[in-house]
């Protein structure tokens, strides 16, 4: 790899982190142009922009000439076509446990005075602005889903937030209630693929729940969803009309720009790489077990939280940063170890999911964009950890500048032969999430409306897309995994 591509990939990472920290940096008349939505950038992030702004500019300046063309408005029609990563969803959907695993829930505690025709006027909002969550689909006539835009009126009719009072209920039945609305199932038909319910539990106390189908969004939607909502909600107390600014794309634009992108050469180049990563015979992991798998993926899961001391993780970054790597690349690196470890195979593929939202333009976008990257390690008996380090470096490296293929594409590409019993490709997940210096809701007051929320987690049954999930959280409080 280049030291320009070296270049191009870092600025990739450090736009991704920015993007998670609700911050967008586009480039304006050749300088750069900074919108945030929190009163102000924590001042290590700004430095950060500040040392990387040639770089940056550098980057963003011939975006568009590295085969990333740019995002355009699909022509007025009946219906449009599904992206990659809808079509698999839709192909799972209609496996009764498959649509069920692929829930996204949110669960928020509400303490103060919950206006709930404010809420409501809200969620309208919400949906009169992001056409994902008035979206339905349907099969023509010769069995092709197809992605169909409810009108607003239409979409909003339909949904509304579900009230009960469990005031002189006891905490189980709450548990069972929000237990049933993220494991109740969507149709996908009929929609809508978005509700949402509200639970007084005391006089000053609701407990809310949202749950989204994933075909209609990923994790960083949620985060828009929740934000979004919440200020128009406050407008709306204080009298003011909310006027976001308008979106200049939605999701059934780029789906059918996507169409058009796998057709052509653009991502040619991307697709002949994962072809020549995943050559051959793809491994099998079999880790020892001591039950049978089976015959049909269930998505029956549990979770087990760990955390990970101060001394270890500080350990473990010494080390990723004298080889030039990240601290994820480390945390992969170990991952890897420990499979080999109870495997004794030597050729392991880990799946990882990436933003996917490199235009600019999709920064504010509710819809399923979120890629996954197979990264595939070829571990040798007379490694050290850093050599290994520094193949993981390189593998990731590579990866992260190829991730513009979508994994459901690579999938079909690849041919395989289905396994019902498992997930394709890979069998083991890592995720990684820096919250040091992101700005949390939890137990956020909003001035003159005398509300304060927080997540409260969900109480439902775990389940699990992957035979193992590692899912690590760097925040304040040290490293965490979940």
């Amino acid at each position: 790899m280049t030291v320009k591509d070296l270049n191009a990939v870092s600025m990739r990472a450090l736009l991704s982190k920015l993007r998670k920290n609700n911050i967008q940096v586009r480039l304006a008349d050749g300088e750069l142009s900074i919108k945030y939505h929190k009163e102000k950038i924590e001042q290590d992030l700004l430095d950060e922009i500040l040392f990387h702004k040639t770089a940056l500019i550098d980057y963003l300046s011939t975006f568009s000439r590295n085969g990333h063309t740019a995002l355009t408005k699909a022509e007025e029609r009946a219906d449009y076509p599904l992206s990659s990563s809808q079509r698999r969803l839709w192909v799972l959907s209609q496996f009764e446990q498959g649509s069920v695993a692929y829930n996204m829930p949110g669960v928020y505690n509400f303490e103060g005075q919950l206006d709930i025709t404010a809420l409501s006027f809200a969620f309208n909002m919400l949906i009169q602005r992001h056409e994902s969550l008035r979206t339905i689909f349907r099969q023509t006539d010769q069995g092709e889903p197809r992605q169909l835009i409810l009108p607003a009126d239409v979409a909003t009719s339909a949904f509304r937030i579900v009230y009960t009072d469990l005031q002189k209920e006891p905490k189980e039945v709450l548990r069972r209630h929000i237990e049933q609305d993220l494991k109740q199932p969507f149709d996908l038909v009929k929609g809508p693929l978005i509700r949402a319910s509200l639970y007084q539990v005391a006089a000053n106390r609701w407990v809310f729940t949202y749950v989204m189908h994933h075909i209609c969004g990923d994790g960083w939607s949620m985060e828009i969803l929740i934000r979004e909502l919440l200020s128009f909600y406050m407008q709306h107390l204080k009298g003011e009309q909310p006027s976001p600014a308008p979106l200049s794309i939605q999701y059934k634009d780029y789906a059918c720009w996507l169409e058009q992108q796998l057709i052509g050469d653009a991502l040619a180049l991307h697709k002949k790489y994962w072809m020549q990563q995943l050559q051959g015979a793809i491994p099998v992991l079999k880790l020892p077990v001591d039950k049978s798998r089976p015959a049909v993926k269930t998505y029956n899961g549990s979770s087990i939280n760990k955390r990970i001391s101060a001394e270890l993780t500080a350990a473990l970054r010494t080390v990723c940063n004298r080889q030039d790597a990240t601290l994820f690349m480390g945390l992969l690196a170990s991952v890897a170890t420990l499979l080999y470890h109870y495997s004794e195979q030597q050729d392991i593929i880990i799946g990882s999911p990436v933003a996917g939202r490199e235009h600019m333009e999709l920064n504010d976008q509710v819809g399923c964009y979120l890629n996954t990257l197979a990264l595939r390690l070829r571990l040798d008996k007379q490694f050290s950890f850093t050599d290994l380090l520094q193949h993981t470096r390189q593998i990731t490296l590579d990866a992260y500048q190829h991730q513009v293929y979508p994994f459901d594409k690579l999938i079909e590409d690849l041919q395989l032969q289905r396994d019902m019993s498992r997930s394709p490709l890979f069998d083991v997940l890592i995720d990684y999430h820096d919250l040091k210096t992101r700005t949390q809701q939890e137990g956020q007051a909003f001035d003159g409306i005398n509300l304060r929320i927080s997540p409260l987690g969900n109480s439902a049954q775990p389940v699990s897309k992957f035979d193992l999930t590692f899912m690590f959280i760097d925040s304040q409080d040290g490293l965490n995994l979940l």
